[in-house]
C-alpha cells in the first residue's frame, strides 16, 4: 500500500447551531491529510467502492480522534486510516474534467464514522453528516474545497492546500 503524506494549511469557518444566519467563526490552521490506496472492508461496502482513501486531520490534542478547537476535523474515507476496523464512510467519484476526487460523506453511515469537527473551546465536536470534499492533486501539491454540515445543523467551510512531504 502506497501513502502520500501533505501538511495543509486549513482556511475557513465554523457556524454553530445557535447562531443561525452567521457566517460563522473565522479559522486558519495547519493540519495532514494523507491519501492511500483503497483498503478493503472485510464486511463489505454499501456506498461503492472508493478510487483512494483519505485522511484530513487538524486537532490541538496529538493523537485524540476528536475535533477539538476552532476549525478542528477529524474526517477519514475509511475508518481504517484512524487506527479502527475497515469501514468505508463515503461515495466518492472523480471529476475527469478538472481531475477532481470528490468525497461525499455517506448520511446512512455518519453515526459510525469517526468524522467531526469542532467550533472552538469546550464544544462538543460535531458529527459530519452530509456535505462534499473536493480534492485536485497537481505535481506535489494538493487543494480542495469542504463544506459539511454537521449535527445539530453545525457547518463547516473551508479551502486547504498544501505539499507533499512524503511517500511511504
Amino acid at each position: 500500500m502506497t501513502t502520500w503524506t501533505y501538511d495543509v494549511t486549513i482556511t475557513g469557518s465554523v457556524a454553530q447551531p445557535v447562531s443561525p444566519g452567521s457566517s460563522g467563526a473565522r479559522f486558519q490552521r495547519r493540519g495532514q491529510l494523507v491519501v492511500t490506496d483503497q483498503i478493503l472492508d472485510p464486511a463489505g461496502v454499501t456506498n461503492g467502492r472508493n478510487l483512494l482513501e483519505v485522511g484530513l486531520t487538524s486537532n490541538d490534542l496529538p493523537g485524540l480522534q476528536l475535533a477539538n478547537g476552532l476549525g478542528s476535523i477529524t474526517f477519514a474515507t475509511n475508518n481504517a486510516l484512524v487506527g479502527r476496523r475497515p469501514r468505508d464512510n463515503v461515495f466518492e467519484g472523480l471529476n475527469s474534467q478538472s481531475n477532481t476526487l470528490l468525497i461525499q460523506p455517506d448520511r446512512r453511515d455518519s453515526q459510525n464514522s469517526v468524522n467531526n469537527f469542532a467550533s472552538g473551546g469546550f464544544s462538543v465536536p460535531y458529527q459530519i453528516q452530509d456535505g462534499l470534499m473536493a480534492i485536485g492533486f497537481q505535481n506535489n501539491s494538493v487543494f480542495g474545497d469542504i463544506s459539511f454540515s454537521g449535527s445539530l445543523s453545525a457547518t463547516y467551510n473551508a479551502t486547504f492546500s498544501g505539499v507533499l512531504t512524503g511517500i511511504t
